[in-house]
């Protein structure tokens, strides 16, 4: 099974807990499998909010139906399951289309994609990991965060809950905070390592630490989905 096919079950919840968890695991571990995943929740993210009409998805799918039938299997997927566009595009086929839509998105600092946490499963769980993880999955990043501190401080190896507990603080503006936890990942070797980079360059350019914006900034490489918006903090610190 293809990285693709492998997310693609996860988004769309053909996997069973075990293989969630397993995939989960992966995430954590496979730089390779974090960058398709973030690719693929960015053409998921832009395609959302700038193809909002049937007649422009239709024409898309013209496009890339043969594209995905050539490049992704599609008999492992329960035949009940359709998904429109192969979950609108898989980021390695629609490159050249996300990239031009990006251009034309406006140019502030704001306008940067916000991942899933991984680790949201099903609401009525009343595990701490689930309840943070779906509020943050929601946008309540205010009330997440006392969830996601929780979890972070009981587990200090928990890369993952550590880079969505301080994206959290980023979004609710308290950018110091932050700083603490971004830091760190982005000096380690998790898959987090130049999203946690990004987080902390935007967190120190709004703090006015533009030295500090523009180191961090630098540590994104072109492999990364927010290196586009790191050449950004880049630009506006030199």
């Amino acid at each position: 099974m293809t990285n693709f096919e492998k997310i693609e079950a996860y988004t769309e919840g053909w996997m069973s807990e075990p293989e969630r968890a397993a995939f989960e695991l992966e995430l954590q571990t496979d730089a390779q499998l974090k960058r398709d995943y973030d690719d693929w929740l960015e053409a998921d993210d832009i395609l959302k909010r700038h193809i909002g009409n049937e007649s422009n998805i239709a024409g898309l799918k013209q496009i890339l139906n043969p594209l995905t039938q050539q490049h992704f299997k599609t008999g492992n997927a329960p035949k009940s399951k359709v998904v429109s566009i192969k979950k609108y595009v898989m980021a390695a086929i629609a490159a050249a289309a996300i990239f031009i839509l990006y251009l034309s998105l406006p140019g502030g600092l704001d306008n940067y994609t916000v991942p899933n946490m991984p680790q949201a499963v099903v609401r009525g769980s009343e595990e701490l990991s689930n309840k943070g993880a779906l509020l943050f999955n929601e946008g309540k990043y205010e009330e997440a965060l006392p969830l996601l501190k929780a979890q972070a401080s009981s587990d200090p190896q928990d890369a993952t809950t550590h880079f969505f507990y301080a994206v959290s603080l980023v979004k609710v503006k308290k950018f110091e905070d932050a700083l603490v936890v971004l830091k760190p990942l982005s000096k380690g070797e998790s898959a987090y390592k130049e999203d946690a980079a990004f987080f902390a360059a935007l967190s120190a350019y709004q703090l006015n630490r533009k030295s500090d914006a523009l180191a961090f900034a630098e540590k994104v490489t072109e492999r990364s989905v927010y290196y586009r918006p790191s050449q950004k903090i880049i630009k506006k610190c030199r």
